[in-house]
């Protein structure tokens, strides 16, 4: 199977982010197994609100789409993450392994 490093990587990140945004808000273990994806979540939150929403709104939160609005940005932020770090390392196992045999 060619591509069962990125399918394990991809899966905990799916797994990582359910974990964090279901331990609303962000404490603890879900926010640390996760750390990249919400930090990640967390900028383009930001983002959002300075190019689609109100940056000067006192309600700022609620000028951008629901879907970039943290928790929601952050499963997709971890997985396209999540599946950057798998892509790489079984491009590495796939290159390495081709030369060995």
């Amino acid at each position: 199977m060619k591509i069962r490093i990125l399918i394990i990587v991809l899966s905990y990140g799916i797994f990582a982010s359910a974990l964090s945004v279901f331990q609303w808000p962000n404490e603890g273990l879900g926010y640390i197994i996760n750390l990249p994806g919400n930090l990640l979540g967390e900028i383009a939150y930001n983002n959002s609100i300075g190019y689609v929403g109100d940056p000067i709104s006192p309600q700022a939160h609620y000028t951008i789409p629901w879907i970039l609005r943290i928790p929601q940005v952050i499963i997709p932020m971890s997985m396209m993450f999540w599946a950057g770090i798998g892509l790489t390392a079984q491009f590495f196992y796939n290159t390495m392994k081709g030369h060995d045999e």
